[in-house]
C-alpha cells in the first residue's frame, strides 16, 4: 500500500513501498494571505520532490537543505520502479500550459496530482474541452489529488470536471476553507463518475481530508 500524508494547500507526502518519499508541491503557508496552512515537514527528508509550477502556494515552502532532485518544468523522473510524468495542463488560460500535472505509477498503481487545472475546469461544458481533458488524463486513476479553489467559485466546475475522470478514490486540496470542501462534497451528492459509479463521501476532519 501507498500512504498519503496530506500537509496542507496541494502539499502531500507519498511514502512508496520502494522506500521512496515523495513530497508535490510544498508551498508558502498562507500563501498571499489566503487561509491555506501548509505544515511543517519536520523530520522528513523526501527523496523526490515534484513542484507543478513556482507560484508561492506551490513551490514556497522551506525544503530541508540538500533535498533533490526537484522535478519541474514539466520534467519526469524514474527510480526504483517509480515514474513520475508532468502532464502539461492549463491554470489561467487554454491558449498554452502554463503548469503540470503529476501522474505517479508504481507497480501498476495510478497516482495523480492534478496540479493546477482550473482553467480546464471553467471550460468544462464546451466539447473542445472535454475532449481535451479525456486526452490529458485518459487513464483509469486509484488516487486522484483534485484542487477546488481558485480567485472565483469553481465548485460546480471541478465537481463537473471530477465526472470526467475515471478515479477510483479523490482527495481534495487547494481550498481556503473547510466549508469550501463541504460545499464541494455536496456537489457530488447523487453523481456519478465516467464509468457510471456513484460516489460515496467520507470526511476525515481530523486529519483535514
Amino acid at each position: 500500500p501507498v500512504q498519503l500524508h496530506y500537509l496542507g494547500h496541494a502539499a502531500f507526502l507519498l511514502p512508496f513501498p520502494n522506500e521512496l518519499t515523495v513530497l508535490t508541491d510544498y508551498g508558502e503557508s498562507r500563501a498571499y494571505g489566503l487561509d491555506s496552512p501548509v505544515f511543517d515537514l519536520g523530520e522528513v527528508r523526501p527523496d523526490i520532490v515534484t513542484l507543478s509550477h513556482d507560484h508561492a502556494d506551490h513551490a514556497g515552502g522551506e525544503l530541508p537543505a540538500g533535498v533533490s532532485p526537484l522535478v519541474t518544468d514539466g520534467r519526469s523522473y524514474e527510480a526504483r520502479g517509480l515514474t513520475a510524468t508532468a502532464i502539461p495542463t492549463f491554470e489561467r488560460s487554454l491558449d498554452a500550459p502554463d503548469n503540470s500535472s503529476y501522474l505517479f505509477e508504481y507497480e501498476g498503481l495510478k497516482l495523480l496530482h492534478l496540479g493546477d487545472c482550473q482553467a480546464l475546469m471553467l471550460s468544462v461544458n464546451e466539447p473542445a474541452v472535454r475532449a481535451r481533458i479525456a486526452e490529458l488524463y485518459p487513464h483509469s486513476y486509484d488516487l486522484v489529488l483534485l484542487p477546488i479553489g481558485f480567485t472565483r467559485d469553481i465548485l460546480a466546475e471541478a465537481a463537473q470536471f471530477l465526472t470526467l475522470l475515471d478515479a477510483r478514490r479523490v482527495v481534495t486540496m487547494h481550498y481556503w476553507s473547510p466549508q469550501d470542501r463541504d460545499a464541494f462534497l455536496a456537489q457530488l451528492e447523487g453523481a456519478t463518475d465516467s464509468r457510471g459509479r456513484r460516489y460515496g463521501v467520507r470526511s476525515h476532519p481530523e486529519a483535514g481530508l
